[in-house]
């Protein structure tokens, strides 16, 4: 009997704990999920069962599945660590879609705690990234985070070529949904405002 209420206390606590995960990452799963569908041409809308595999999708083997909740518990080089195991074995379908995950969980605490080294890898990373779509903001967030060691001049070549390459994927982008491409242009529209207007009160 004892057994089986252990076994029941496992089982419990780690659906608990992969349901809290999915929780925080669902958002970003979905966004994800939603550009991948929509950059896919030829698609029949009269299909009832879906027979391929979307193999952009992540699965759930990653490293970033358990850091994910506890976070704050590592150092950044830690996470910068597990960030690189991870690419080292990702494959080419789903591995930016992975990276932009990552630098979800992680953008915040490297603006604040990472090194140098670290924020110009992060901040490469997602320069080197065909899409950003669910980090604009927190893009620019951590170039702002960099000013100590990026000139005025070159933070703003960095913003506005981050902002052309991810309105140019936006444009190219066969959108199902006009409402949906109408929201991401503005959140890209937003980001790149608020970042002028925060460095120009940084730089009062």
């Amino acid at each position: 009997m004892l057994i089986f209420s252990v076994l029941n206390f496992i089982f419990n606590h780690q659906t608990a704990s992969l349901m809290k995960k999915l929780y925080l990452v669902f958002p970003v799963l979905l966004m994800l999920f939603t550009f991948t569908n929509d950059k896919i041409e030829g698609r029949s809308d009269n299909l009832m069962v879906k027979t391929e595999i979307d193999e952009s999708v992540i699965p759930f083997d990653r490293v970033i599945f358990s850091v994910m909740g506890d976070e704050h518990m590592y150092k950044t080089e830690q996470l910068t660590a597990f960030y690189k195991i991870d690419m080292n074995t990702a494959a080419p379908e789903y591995i930016d879609n992975l990276k932009n995950m990552w630098f979800c969980l992680l953008c915040s605490k490297i603006a604040k705690e990472g090194s140098i080294e670290e924020k110009k890898f992060f901040l490469n990373e997602q320069i080197n990234l065909y899409s950003n779509l669910p980090n604009y903001n927190r893009f620019y967030y951590l170039l702002r985070n960099c000013s100590s060691f990026i000139s005025d001049d070159e933070m703003k070549s960095i913003a506005t070529a981050f902002y052309d390459k991810n309105n140019k994927i936006l444009n190219g982008t066969n959108w199902e949904d006009e409402n949906t491409e109408k929201q991401y242009k503005e959140d890209l529209i937003m980001s790149i405002r608020n970042h002028g207007l925060l460095t120009s009160h940084y730089n009062q």
